[in-house]
């Protein structure tokens, strides 16, 4: 084996290195369109999943309706490779129910020839680094990167006595059982997590009859900065063509920065200072809080420290807030969390223009609003909910990388004989 490949380790006594096209058979293509009326199942890179390896959504057709590409036959057992953006894994084990089925051209179909190697071993090696580690290096192109069938079949695999094969295979699947058994229970615990902030904001903002003893209900307009204009939508958007953006300037929020409670500022758009300059009265403040009046109307976040006199787009509405009369994260907390304004905007919006909530409405939308004191204490104890959230978020996701690394290291083990 050249150095390029994996077989750098020593196997144990009876194994060999040896290339996958000397252990698969050939394969045949079929197509479908010579019987326009059989139906049949197709396979396309899509239809797998390359996190679990597995294929979840092929397409049921008539052979009329077969696509160029549906030409290449599988049988159950076989493993397909997909050989564009080989980095994604979309590599698969064709079950039973699959069997004399067509995929699509853009996979390398390998069939195991069971009397030297079983499928699921095959399949093993494909979906590790054994395999991905010398294909990858031959990817050929910029936009969709590719191999061929031929850079997959001169790939060297481990291979075992039959009998070692089965008895690796049966272990390497009694650990990946407990490994999924882990990741059900994590993407349980990630549900609970998103539960969370929810359910302590329908806490604080669900009352049994009248509103607690110093509450009393306001308007957002009440609360409004008047020394600027309390509630203010920015109508140039529309107005700006792509060739006024520039590659660096001052951002311009648009509906997709504004998320459930915070700005996604990884996408941004921007202007030159002196187009900003002439757009002054569109900027925000750190401490406003935008509104998506459009699209997935009532997305709501305060704008942070760093977005400090950015500028919005007409898709948004912006809140200044009078702190001496509103907490500016308590009423941000009140338009996610609290269910009568959701009523409100659900009933009012109806009859609006295609702008969804306009200003007007915005402006006029009545909130529970707490004594100042009592409005920072639920600041503070939603903020250490959502502190929370994130820091359990955090360690799921520390989690999954770790159960990735376990898979991984399950592999290596395997293929060198050590399990």
């Amino acid at each position: 084996m050249g150095s390029e490949g994996m077989g750098v380790w020593e196997l144990p006594k009876g194994w060999e290195w040896v290339s996958v096209d000397s252990v698969v058979l050939r394969t045949e293509r079929r197509n479908p369109t010579k019987s326009p009326d059989e139906p049949f199942v197709y396979v396309e890179i899509s239809s797998i999943d390359s996190e679990i390896g597995a294929i979840v959504s092929p397409r049921k057709l008539q052979g009329q309706e077969a696509p160029s590409r549906a030409r290449k036959v599988i049988h159950s057992g076989d493993v397909i490779f997909a050989t564009t953006r080989p980095y994604l894994g979309n590599i698969a084990l064709v079950p039973d129910r699959y069997d004399d089925q067509i995929c699509s051209t853009g996979f390398c179909v390998l069939r195991a020839n069971r009397d030297l190697i079983e499928p699921r071993w095959l399949y093993y090696l494909c979906r590790s680094d054994v395999v991905l580690d010398q294909v990858l290096p031959k990817m050929r192109g910029a936009s969709y990167p590719a191999v061929t069938d031929g850079d997959i079949l001169v790939s060297e695999i481990p291979l075992p006595p039959l009998d070692e094969q089965r008895r690796i295979v049966a272990c390497i699947e009694e650990l990946f059982a407990h490994i999924e058994e882990a990741r059900g229970l994590r993407a349980a615990a990630d549900q609970d997590a998103e539960r969370l902030m929810p359910a302590a904001m329908r806490g604080v903002f669900t009352f049994n009859g009248e509103l607690p003893a110093g509450w009393e209900w306001k308007t957002v307009k009440e609360v409004g900065d008047t020394e600027r204009a309390p509630v203010q939508t920015g109508p140039f958007g529309a107005q700006l063509k792509s060739s006024e953006f520039v590659d660096a300037g001052v951002p311009v929020l648009a509906i997709g920065n504004v998320q459930w409670g915070y700005l996604d500022i990884s996408d941004l758009k921007h202007v030159t200072p002196q187009k900003a300059d002439r757009l002054s009265r569109y900027r925000v403040k750190a401490g406003d809080i935008l509104f998506t009046r459009m699209g997935t109307v009532g997305r709501s976040c305060l704008v942070p420290p760093e977005a400090d006199d950015w500028l919005i787009s007409y898709h948004l509405l912006r809140v200044a807030v009078d702190k001496r009369r509103c907490e500016p994260k308590y009423l941000s907390y009140c338009f996610r969390g609290a269910p009568q304004i959701e009523e409100q905007i659900e009933k009012r919006s109806r009859g609006a223009t295609r702008a969804g909530v306009n200003t007007a409405i915005l402006a006029d939308l009545r909130f529970p609003a707490a004594p100042l004191a009592e409005q920072r204490r639920i600041v503070e104890y939603l903020d250490a909910v959502q502190a929370q959230v994130a820091e359990l978020k955090r360690l799921q996701a520390e989690s999954a990388v770790e159960l990735e690394r376990l898979s991984g290291a399950i592999l290596a083990r395997a293929f060198r004989g050590e399990l």
